[in-house]
């Protein structure tokens, strides 16, 4: 399961895609970020540790470190 949001504060605007886990070998996650406009903060926000890192530039972080942010 997996959703995307577009926060926005004044000029700032963010895109956020969501999941519980990014499945191995698939890049469904950060695809969806391709056709977005440019120049925006993008990140993924998932439920697994093992999924932390960076893919392509977009930030992956843990739901719990987003939440303490």
């Amino acid at each position: 399961m997996k959703s995307l949001f577009v926060a926005q504060k004044d000029e700032d605007v963010k895109y956020i895609q969501v999941t519980d886990h990014i499945p191995e070998n698939n890049t469904r996650e950060s695809d969806n970020f391709l056709h977005l406009p440019t120049g925006y903060q993008k990140m993924i926000i998932t439920n697994n540790w093992d999924d932390v890192g960076n893919i392509e530039g977009i930030p992956v972080i843990h739901v719990i470190d987003f939440l303490t942010k």
